[in-house]
């Protein structure tokens, strides 16, 4: 571990040297101290764990630092990894969906003065065992300099140890409880909370949040998925729910982002086409677009066509989405263009043929 953060710092620096040029010339890098502090030493197994960081200017001027709502911090430059008391690298959970909805913003730290923020590091590895473990830290400083983002080399974090002890099945039993009533009411961190306990419990409870109709809490419930440490059990839940309950756009970019063969996939999309819920209508012509192959494309496109005729103008958005790719729908999508009867639907239509077709349509294109 301590080798590849040494790797990782090695090649920050190299990019940030090459990076701290703005607008106006070398920039040089601030002077900051940062530091990382743990809630407490022991935490139990599946517990949050809070992590308090803060950054120092001891530079002459100003520093400004980036801040975001976006919960694990890689956005805003800080990064965080843990290692067992043998030193091994403790894996992290598999890539998180990006949020659509967030907040970001830029904080003064005037010289002297300091800035704070706190996360859950659970965001940044598999739930642990009982053990005791080293987390480090570093954060890579930034800032803007005209239409430039420049990045300096990263400043460490001294390394800090804790432990995990066990936790009563009883207890546990009842904080999953507890965090599913909570997500049902539509709290996204309650979502968070049940994907850190790793357990095979919360995947009911996630898969049913999935369908909430707010994405916030569908996207939170998606990456907490990807914490449960039984990955064959969370797959094979999902599949059932998708063939149950059908697909939504949230559901289908997570199963996708699982790279399952499209065969599994495919006769949920193709079965809840005709649904009566618009959501779960998009969901599945999103499923037909990312997992889109040869051997249905015929298929594919005749589904695409019918939902070109939808009554909800999201869906045949969808369906203008599904048919970009495929070159026999070229005259279709001309057609929707002129004639579709929603402004946005046909702005979509015209801006893919033209992309399609940069000089122009060709002949049988134009009116």
């Amino acid at each position: 571990m301590a080798r590849l953060l040494r790797t990782v710092a090695m090649l920050a620096v190299v990019i940030g040297a090459t990076l701290a040029w703005g607008d106006t010339g070398y920039l040089p890098p601030p002077t900051l101290q940062f530091s990382l502090a743990l809630e407490k030493d022991t935490f139990e197994v599946g517990e949050p764990i809070v992590a308090l960081v803060r950054l120092t200017n001891h530079g002459t001027g100003d520093y400004i630092v980036q801040t975001s709502t976006r919960p694990a911090g890689s956005f805003d430059g800080f990064a965080f990894a843990v290692e067992d008391e043998r030193g091994q690298a403790v894996p992290p959970p598999h890539p998180r969906l990006p949020a659509t909805h967030w907040l970001g913003s830029w904080t003064t730290i005037r010289p002297r003065e300091q800035t704070e923020r706190k996360f859950f590091l659970n965001h940044w590895f598999l739930p642990l065992h009982p053990g005791r473990y080293t987390v480090r830290a570093q954060y890579i400083p930034r800032t803007t300099s005209g239409h430039h983002t420049v990045e300096w080399p990263p400043v460490h974090a001294a390394p800090v140890s804790f432990t995990i002890v066990p936790v009563g099945q009883t207890k546990l039993a009842v904080r999953i409880e507890r965090l599913a009533a909570q997500l049902e009411a539509g709290d996204p961190l309650a979502a968070d909370f049940l994907g850190f306990t790793g357990e095979t419990a919360a995947i009911a409870p996630l898969l049913r949040a999935l369908h909430q109709h707010d994405e916030t809490v569908p996207r939170h419930a998606a990456n907490a998925l990807n914490n449960i440490l039984d990955r064959p059990a969370v797959i094979a839940a999902a599949l059932d729910a998708l063939r149950e309950n059908g697909p939504n756009p949230v559901f289908v970019e997570w199963l996708h982002e699982r790279r399952l063969p499209p065969a599994q996939l495919m006769p949920a999309y193709l079965d809840h086409l005709a649904s009566p819920d618009v959501v779960t209508r998009r969901g599945a012509l999103i499923g037909l677009r990312l997992e889109r192959d040869a051997e249905h494309a015929a298929v594919i496109r005749a589904h695409a066509l019918r939902a070109l005729a939808d009554p909800d103008a999201s869906v045949r958005l969808e369906a203008v989405r599904l048919l970009a790719a495929d070159p026999e729908a070229r005259v279709t999508l001309q057609r929707v263009a002129e004639q579709d009867s929603h402004e946005s639907v046909r702005a979509l239509a015209a801006t893919l043929v033209r992309e399609s077709h940069p000089a122009g349509p060709p002949a049988e294109l134009r009116p």
